[in-house]
C-alpha cells in the first residue's frame, strides 16, 4: 500500500521495500538488525512524503548512486539544446569529467575540491582557470537540482577562489624556449602545441578544428567554434603550410578511417594532456608554464613583429582591447630596448638640432 513499506530478509540481510507514486523500491538496510532497516524504512518513508508536498527532492537508492560524470553528461545535453556548447565548455566539462567524473554525486566533500585547487595550483594554473571548471562543476549540481535528481543540500560547498587580477599570468615563450618544451612533448601534441604557438587560438579551439574548415590557402574557425562567437580566419603559410601539410598525412587512424579533426589521437579529440604538457616543460626547465601560455607567446610575437594591434587581435579572436593588452606581455627585455630606442632617438634629435643651427649660422 502507498505510504506503507515492509522490511524482509534476504541472505541474513535486512531489506525494505516501500511505494513511491504506485512503485515498489527495494534497498538493502546493509545490516542484520531489523532495527537498522526499521529506522531506514522510517527516514525513506519520511522523504516520499516530503517529495509529495513539495518539501524537498525524494532521492531513490539508484540516485544515491550517480556519479558526477552523469551529472556532466546532463549539463552537456542541456547545453547543447540551448545551443550553447561551444568548444570552451565542452573543454571545461571534460575538466569536470576527468577531475570528478568517478566521485559519487552526494559523496562529493569540500575537501575534493580544496585537493583538486591545491593539485591545479602546483600544475602551474591560474585561480582564474581553476574558477572557471569549479562553476562548471557548480552548474552540474544546479541542473540536478532543477531536475529534482538531488536536493538543493545535497549540493556540497564549492568555494572559488577572490575575483580579480591578481593572479593574471604573465608566461610566455620565445622561440628558442618553446622549442625546448616541444622537442619533450609526445610526437602527437607537438604539431597541436605548434598550432597554438603560431595561432594564438585557444586549446578548445584547435582541438574542435575540422578538416571542413581548411582551404587551399586559410583556416576558418566558425562563429560556433569560437569563444568569442565571431568568425575568425587564419591564412595559411610558412610553418602552419607544414603543420598543415604534417596533419594530412597523420589523418589516417591505425584502423583506416579518415579522422574528421585535424588535430586526433587515433580519431579522438585531443582535450586533456596536462601531464604530458606539465613534463615537458619540467623536463625543459620551465615547470609552472601552462598551454595558455603559447596564447600570450602568439600575441606577444604578433604586436613585436609589427603587425597592427587591429590584425592582431582578429587573429587571436580577442574582442577587448584591455583584454589583448593583458596578453601582450611585456618583459625586462623589452623594458631595455624601449630606453636604448629612446636614447638613440634623444641623440638623433640632438644631431638634428645641431645641424639646424650650423646651418643658420
Amino acid at each position: 500500500m502507498r505510504g506503507h513499506g515492509r522490511i524482509f530478509p534476504r541472505n541474513g540481510i535486512q531489506w525494505i521495500a516501500y511505494y513511491r507514486y504506485g512503485a515498489e523500491l527495494r534497498e538493502s538496510s546493509h545490516s542484520s538488525d531489523e532495527t537498522v532497516a526499521r529506522d531506514l524504512l522510517d527516514r525513506r518513508l519520511r522523504e516520499v512524503e516530503n517529495d509529495k508536498d513539495g518539501i524537498a527532492a525524494f532521492i531513490g537508492p539508484q540516485a544515491r548512486r550517480i556519479k558526477i560524470k552523469r551529472l556532466k553528461d546532463d549539463l552537456v545535453e542541456h547545453y547543447k539544446l540551448e545551443g550553447r556548447y561551444t568548444p570552451s565548455t565542452a573543454s571545461e566539462l571534460q575538466n569536470v569529467e576527468d577531475w570528478f567524473g568517478d566521485i559519487r554525486a552526494l559523496k562529493l566533500t569540500a575537501k575534493d575540491i580544496a585537493d583538486y585547487k591545491r593539485e591545479r595550483l602546483d600544475d602551474g594554473y591560474a585561480e582564474a582557470s581553476i574558477n572557471r571548471t569549479l562553476t562548471f562543476l557548480s552548474r552540474c549540481y544546479s541542473l540536478a537540482i532543477e531536475n529534482r535528481l538531488l536536493n538543493p543540500a545535497d549540493k556540497p560547498p564549492i568555494k572559488m577562489f577572490p575575483v580579480g587580477n591578481k593572479n593574471a599570468r604573465k608566461g610566455f615563450f620565445s622561440r628558442s624556449d618553446f622549442d625546448k618544451v616541444l622537442a619533450n612533448l609526445p610526437e602527437d601534441l607537438r604539431d597541436f602545441c605548434l598550432f597554438g604557438f603560431n595561432s594564438g587560438w585557444r586549446k578548445g579551439e584547435i582541438a574542435g578544428l575540422t578538416w571542413k574548415a581548411v582551404e587551399a590557402n586559410r583556416i576558418t574557425l566558425a562563429a560556433a567554434d569560437s569563444k568569442n562567437g565571431e568568425t575568425r580566419t587564419l591564412m595559411i603559410s610558412g610553418e602552419l603550410t607544414e603543420i598543415v601539410e604534417r596533419r594530412k598525412a597523420a589523418r589516417m587512424t591505425s584502423d583506416g578511417m579518415l579522422s574528421n579533426l585535424v588535430f586526433h589521437r587515433e580519431g579522438r579529440a585531443v582535450y586533456e594532456f596536462r601531464k604530458a604538457w606539465a613534463s615537458a616543460c619540467r623536463k625543459a626547465g620551465f615547470a609552472g608554464m601552462i598551454f595558455h601560455d603559447l596564447r600570450r607567446s602568439a600575441v606577444r610575437n604578433l604586436i613585436r613583429s609589427g603587425v597592427s594591434q587591429h590584425v592582431a587581435m582578429r587573429v587571436s579572436g580577442h574582442k577587448s582591447i584591455s583584454m589583448f593588452r593583458r596578453y601582450d606581455v611585456c618583459s625586462e627585455d623589452d623594458l631595455a630596448a624601449a630606453m636604448v630606442s629612446v636614447e638613440k632617438y634623444n641623440k638623433d634629435a640632438a644631431a638634428s638640432q645641431s645641424n639646424v643651427v650650423s646651418i643658420s649660422k
